[in-house]
């Protein structure tokens, strides 16, 4: 089981001169729950022969949501807890990828379904109002259509940055695009490049650049950042976003890290 630490700033000026700063903290353990490599074997007809495509392998893992830490800016400082337990809804997830580095399915929505229910509950026993059940609302249904679920695998305020579809092998020209969320509040998706820069004592090295997609209302100024990634591995040991952004007089910055939690002996 590995363990990592997500962590994310997020600071707002709303054209007045004054930033308002927002931490979150989430802490991960990540288990490895069945490879299939079956799904992997190919026949080649000609030949009269069956070999294994390495990259086809599937790994399914299942994360556990060890921890959340949410420290907001005063003006919605009594929102603390609630977003605070509204992470704890993609507890247990489980989350299928090929040794390709490409994301296959989320799983365990059913169960949790089930246990978004008793969050909901234990919630509503402490909030009150239209705003909140306007959002209990639009996760319930998130869980319906699964959409959302799915979408999580691509944000960076969630498994964006845990799953970043880099293959465990890859040639040294390597690179790719992929639409990523910083969260659920822009409701905008943006288009990542992820480029292989080298390898450093067995530790292969990536730059993140990154644009808008097309119809975007959005002023983007900066979208950096790198992931650092153990040699034929899926998960990175690092990785960390810079993003800012004018939308309309709104001022955003994003800066999200990530890091595998080494236990020391």
């Amino acid at each position: 089981m590995d363990n990592f630490r997500l962590k994310a700033v997020l600071t707002v000026d709303n054209g007045d001169g004054i930033s308002e700063e927002n931490q979150f903290i989430l802490t991960y353990a990540v288990r490895l729950v069945d490879i299939d490599e079956n799904v992997a074997i190919r026949q080649d007809k000609d030949l009269k022969i069956y070999y294994k495509e390495d990259a086809k392998i599937q790994y399914r893992y299942e994360i556990e949501t060890k921890d959340v830490q949410v420290s907001l800016a005063e003006a919605v400082k009594k929102s603390e807890d609630f977003i605070r337990r509204l992470f704890y809804r993609l507890d247990w997830v489980q989350i299928c990828v090929e040794a390709s580095g490409n994301v296959l399915s989320i799983g365990k929505i059913a169960d949790m379904r089930e246990a978004w229910k008793e969050i909901k509950e234990s919630i509503l026993t402490h909030y009150k109002g239209k705003v909140v059940v306007k959002r209990l609302e639009k996760i319930d249904n998130e869980f319906a259509d699964g959409k959302a679920l799915i979408f999580s695998r691509k944000q960076y305020l969630h498994f964006g940055l845990l799953f970043p579809c880099i293959p465990k092998k890859h040639y040294n020209d390597w690179s790719r695009v992929r639409e990523v969320g910083f969260s659920e509040y822009e409701n905008e998706m943006f288009e990542e490049h992820l480029a292989y820069s080298g390898k450093s004592n067995e530790i292969r090295n990536y730059y993140i650049t990154g644009k808008t997609l097309p119809g975007s209302k959005t002023e983007l100024l900066e979208f950096t950042g790198e992931i650092k990634t153990p040699e034929n591995e899926l998960f990175p040991a690092s990785a960390n976003v810079n993003f800012i952004c004018n939308i309309g007089k709104i001022n955003i910055k994003w800066h999200i890290n990530l890091e595998k939690i080494i236990n020391k002996q």
